[in-house]
This record gives structure tokens, C-alpha cells and sequence, in this order.
């Protein structure tokens, strides 16, 4: 994970998102070819081959941080990268994301309650979704 703390600590103002937080939250099998790096929708930085840089609107929500390797990093919380997987990565990712956090061995459960918060704060309908997953 040394990697993607000195990614984000290139990006100021970069949380760790999508892959690569589905990555450190052990909900998924993609191993991320580089560092997903959210940023300020109105931010313009330079970037090296090793970040994706999404730009988002919406930088607070489900922000927390990490600690990884013994260096304090931004990353959006588990239930935030489950609701942008579903938003703006493949389907088929958001789901078995969502799967193997509801299902997650790491005694590291879900928050359901904030996770459809989120959907719908992010305009996200997630309820077809929960259902599928669940039965």
C-alpha cells in the first residue's frame, strides 16, 4: 500500500477512492492497475501515470481516514465506495463489492442505514440492489 499513500500525498487535496479503496477494504478481487485518487470537481493538478483522478462534487461525504503502513491517509468510507462503484464503475463490480462487504468475515459489518443515506444523497436508487443481495 506504499504506493497509494505516496499517490495521494501527491494530490493535496485526493481522497483515495473506487478501486483502490475496494482494494484496501479487501471487497474486491481487481487488483488496481493504478491509484484512484477523488479530487475537488474544480481543482486542475498535474498527475503522474500511476493516479486516476476522479472529479467529484461532493469531497465530505463518507470522508474518513485510514491509517496505512503507520501514515494517516484520506479515503471515503466503505459504504461511500460502495454507492460510487454502483455510480461510476461497472455493474458488475459494484455488486460482488456489495456482496462481500455483506458478507465480509473482517467483523467489519455494513452500515446499511448509511449506505442508503448515501444512495440518496448521491441520487442513487441502491434499494433493488440491497434486495438482490440479500436473498
Amino acid at each position: 500500500m506504499g504506493g497509494s499513500i505516496d499517490a495521494v500525498h501527491s494530490v493535496s487535496v485526493g481522497v483515495i477512492c473506487l478501486i483502490s479503496a475496494l482494494a484496501i477494504y479487501e471487497i474486491t478481487d481487481e487488483i488496481p492497475r493504478q491509484y484512484w485518487i477523488a479530487i475537488p470537481h474544480k481543482i486542475s493538478i498535474d498527475r503522474g501515470n500511476s493516479v486516476k483522478i476522479i472529479r467529484l462534487r461532493n469531497m465530505d461525504l463518507g470522508k474518513t481516514i485510514v491509517d496505512l503502513g503507520g501514515v494517516q491517509v484520506p479515503i471515503f468510507d466503505r459504504e461511500r465506495t460502495i454507492i460510487d462503484a454502483f455510480r461510476l464503475l461497472s455493474q458488475e463490480t459494484a455488486i460482488k463489492a456489495l456482496k462481500m462487504a455483506l458478507s465480509s468475515k473482517s467483523g467489519t459489518r455494513l452500515d446499511l442505514r448509511k449506505l442508503q443515506a448515501y444512495a440518496k444523497n448521491l441520487r442513487f436508487n441502491i434499494f433493488p440492489y440491497l434486495i438482490s443481495a440479500t436473498t
